[in-house]
């Protein structure tokens, strides 16, 4: 995974989705935060360990974009964790996917909602490539519809991203 980073960073990718959770990791994140400091924006799944569950890991580390999963109703979906460090959430629930052997199927989870903020972010990067980091992120927040409490919430951070 790290060597995976490392490549993205010298082939100048600038958005990388992680649709993984785990502990956290000390390697992992001073490759996160060198990919940072470098400019580039990752986007990562929250973890499907529940509501009540402390962050996992790359989601809960600072200015990674922590990604929670939602059912086509904008509803939360049960097993996706909630807390501070949520920035956005989107469609995780019952998502067709891609499967073994060109076969499709569904699938649900944070790692199937963290794509599509990924590809919403790369949209904006790629069609305004001149804008700074703080004007992508805006513009990132002004595509989210707010479903809880105005403002940031533990459930749905900013607001949900559209596919």
């Amino acid at each position: 995974m790290i060597e995976a980073i490392n490549w993205l960073i010298e082939e100048h990718v600038s958005v990388i989705n992680m649709s993984l959770a785990g502990p956290d990791n000390a390697i992992l994140k001073a490759v996160i935060n060198a990919a940072l400091e470098q400019g580039v924006f990752i986007i990562a799944a929250a973890g499907n360990e529940g509501p009540a569950a402390a962050a996992v890991f790359p989601a809960g580390y600072q200015d990674v974009i922590a990604v929670s999963a939602i059912d086509q109703n904008q509803q939360p979906y049960r097993w996706s964790n909630q807390g501070s460090h949520i920035d956005y959430a989107a469609l995780g629930v019952n998502v067709l996917t891609a499967q073994f052997q060109d076969r499709t199927g569904r699938e649900s989870g944070t790692s199937m909602a963290a794509p599509v903020v990924a590809a919403a972010l790369a949209c904006i990067v790629a069609s305004v490539p001149e804008f700074s980091r703080s004007q992508i992120m805006s513009a990132l927040a002004a595509k989210a519809i707010d479903l809880g409490p105005i403002g940031k919430d533990p459930i749905f951070g900013l607001g949900a991203i559209q596919p």
